[in-house]
């Protein structure tokens, strides 16, 4: 499996048409868990079991107000996944420490509906909900993810530096950049 996605920006063959009419984002429940850790199974690898007990326990850090999930639905099928952090450096960290804030850490769209739009309607229903608690939003990326970093760029990411450390964060084949992007506050979130 490829680290990262094919990615062909300056192709639009129409082979993949967006999906709008039936999709919808919502905030991740419990019974979404094995869907969800299906998806990322397949894209990540590992165990779906392994990947379901991360996320009951990003779940129980969304209860505590640390942590969203997103789930995206298309008519009866969750289709794609995005999470939300709060990060607060802890103590003794080194001074290229990522910032304290709101992160977004992850954003994975089931193999049969990517390049659709979906993760587009994920990034933006997760910046709404960060602009309602914070002026800021964060991500990082391998520097060789040119998608991820040109879907970013179009909401308003920047480079912030690409020397800095984060707690269980490594960029296998290539260096990590963190990026910001300012918030302003928003009508309200995309989800419920």
């Amino acid at each position: 499996m490829p680290l990262f996605e094919p990615y062909r920006p300056e192709l639009d063959d129409g082979e993949h048409p967006p999906v709008a009419a039936d999709l919808s984002i919502r905030t991740a429940l419990p019974s979404d868990v094995a869907a969800l850790a299906g998806i990322e199974a397949a894209r990540e690898g590992g165990e779906p079991a392994a990947h379901a007990a991360k996320l009951e326990k990003l779940l129980a850090s969304s209860a505590a107000g640390q942590a969203r999930v997103l789930a995206a639905q298309h008519g009866s099928r969750l289709v794609g996944i995005a999470k939300i952090t709060r990060f607060t450096p802890p103590p003794d960290s080194p001074s290229n420490i990522a910032p304290a804030g709101w992160y977004l850490s992850g954003v994975i769209v089931a193999e049969d509906y990517r390049r659709r739009g979906i993760g587009r309607r994920l990034t933006q229903a997760r910046l709404n909900w960060i602009a309602e608690r914070d002026r800021a939003a964060y991500y990082f990326s391998n520097a060789r993810n040119n998608a991820s970093i040109d879907l970013h760029r179009a909401f308003g990411f920047v480079e912030l530096t690409r020397d800095f450390t984060f707690p269980g964060a490594s960029f296998e084949g290539g260096a990590g950049i963190l990026f910001k992007a300012a918030l302003s506050p928003s009508s309200g979130s995309s989800f419920d």
